[in-house]
């Protein structure tokens, strides 16, 4: 008999807490924070609403229930009693709200303030001290990123709710392996198609911030030559054929102007005659004149040097004329 008194009453006192948090919903008791997203550093109000009929006392806690060893101050009429959880920076409002000044990240946590005016109130409500997030940085696996190898792009930041990577000002969502948080971009197996300007950008509800660019190029790796032996190779052949072509054209050039001096000089001589004109002391001969001391002479000499040569004596022929 007494078992069953026990738990009609517990069920009793179960229906008039929920009427009476029926009642606080109805008449739209809550807390609302001012501002909604607070940083540290800023100030915030618990603001208490829907509050009906006049406040006889109130008090507030930090934490979801409302336990003694919870207590911040217990204000009754203005007088007010500080708790195990008071500190310096909160204070009581006569709207039975509560104001946090220069907030710090330890402030964050639940709060719950009950208010007595004819009924008794109770609300609970959850505070979140935001940070702007740092300046991110991007950090690499190996300083030296090789062709068809393993790679990997760090996002160091603080304070990130989230982290969005770009490449080339694009944002970066399929083909790409990104894990731990968005935090980390794994390539498997580098390609040249992988080069490029990289960024990360780090947001919370309050901010957010962008690293500065990285770029990536890839390496040929010093195992596997042939291939930069090969653009190499192509480099150098491209850079010859260009200079051939410039030596050939160079040595036309040359050619073409040797051979036009050369019809110039000679075509006068060939028709000139071979014979020339004394005139003054000059001669003359076509397509040049010149000076009689200009001129050059050669002399043959033979052998025996010095003697004359006299002639043979020719047979004295005779004749004889008869008169008839």
């Amino acid at each position: 008999m007494m078992a069953f008194i026990t738990n009609i009453l517990r069920c009793c006192l179960f229906q008039a807490v929920l009427i009476s948090l029926w009642m606080d919903v109805i008449s739209g008791f809550g807390i609302q924070l001012v501002p909604q997203d607070p940083q540290v550093g800023q100030n915030v109000t618990l603001s208490v609403t829907g509050i009906k009929g006049t406040i006889k006392s109130f008090t507030w806690y930090k934490g979801e229930t409302a336990d003694t060893d919870n207590q911040i101050f217990f204000n009754i009429n203005n007088n007010i009693a500080l708790g195990a959880q008071n500190f310096s920076r909160a204070n009581g409002l006569p709207n039975a709200s509560l104001h946090i000044s220069d907030l710090m990240k330890t402030d964050q946590g639940y709060y719950t303030v009950t208010v007595q005016t004819m009924n008794k109130s109770e609300a609970t409500i959850l505070l979140l001290v935001y940070e702007s997030v740092l300046k991110p940085k991007v950090t690499v696996s190996t300083p030296n990123p090789l062709k068809n190898e393993e790679f990997r792009l760090i996002c160091n930041t603080t304070n990130a709710e989230e982290i969005w990577w770009y490449k080339d000002n694009v944002t970066l969502f399929n083909g790409v392996n990104i894990s731990q948080g968005n935090s980390t971009i794994n390539f498997s197996s580098l390609k040249l198609s992988d080069e490029g300007n990289y960024v990360c950008e780090a947001r919370n509800r309050v901010s957010n911030n962008c690293s500065d660019p990285y770029n990536l190029i890839v390496h040929y790796s010093t195992q596997n030559p042939n291939e930069a032996d090969t653009s190499a190779q192509t480099v150098g052949i491209v850079v010859a054929v260009v200079l051939l072509v410039i030596v050939l054209v160079i040595a036309l050039i040359y050619l073409l102007v040797i051979r036009r001096r050369n019809t110039k000089t000679t075509a006068p001589n060939s028709n000139a005659s071979a014979s020339g004109v004394v005139e003054n002391d000059r001669t003359t001969i076509p397509g040049i004149q010149m000076a009689e001391h200009e001129i050059q002479y050669s002399s043959l000499e033979f052998a025996g040097r010095g003697q004359r040569m006299k002639p043979d004596p020719e047979p004295t022929m005779y004749a004889e004329v008869r008169r008839t």
